[in-house]
């Protein structure tokens, strides 16, 4: 087996991580936006106070006023329309990171069973290795020939010898080829 589900999953999440960056750009828009327009808000409500007090002392029209309100409106309207789309553009973030969540651990799903496969894989080259297979009979007939313990399991025979039955492997060893797996592997 290739690691196809391991790539297609990775290439998932990648998507929905773009995906969600353009949704926090949206969000931050949204909150600058929503920002502004509130600055915005307050000097027009102020502004339009200092032109109520001018219109009672006759050095504005009713118009100006009116005017005046109308554009406070106007900027309201587009501070309620800003604050929408910050709450859907946060809400599209939230969606989204649950999906970047879920594709994250069918992404560590695939590794895990590409690596079980091709653990096992190894198993079994192991397992039908006719060399190794005739070795460890006459290892096992060698030893009960000298007196020892008479076993038919190839198992407990390898629980009692595996430190004399296995390679002796350095941690550098194991971390390189772990290195070259996740490399080769696209992991």
């Amino acid at each position: 087996m290739s690691n196809q589900a391991v790539t297609a999953a990775l290439s998932a999440e990648a998507e929905l991580q773009a995906k969600c960056a353009k949704f926090q750009e949206k969000k931050r828009s949204c909150d600058n936006i929503t920002a502004e327009t509130r600055a915005k808000l307050a000097n027009l409500e102020h502004a339009h106070t200092l032109l109520e007090r001018r219109y009672i002392c006759d050095e504005a029209t009713m118009q100006q006023v009116q005017a005046s309100r109308a554009e406070i409106e106007s900027e309201r309207a587009k501070l309620a329309e800003a604050e929408r789309l910050k709450t859907l553009a946060q809400d599209a973030v939230r969606e989204i990171d649950q999906q970047i969540l879920q594709a994250e651990q069918a992404t560590a799903a695939a590794r895990r069973e590409f690596c079980a496969e091709q653990r096992n894989q190894a198993i079994a080259k192991i397992k039908t290795d006719t060399t190794l297979r005739k070795n460890l009979i006459a290892a096992m007939a060698a030893h009960t020939g000298a007196g020892g313990t008479y076993t038919f399991s190839a198992s407990v025979f390898a629980t009692q010898f595996v430190a004399q039955i296995l390679p002796e492997i350095s941690e550098a060893e194991v971390r390189e080829a772990v290195e070259k797996f996740k490399r080769d592997n696209g992991l």
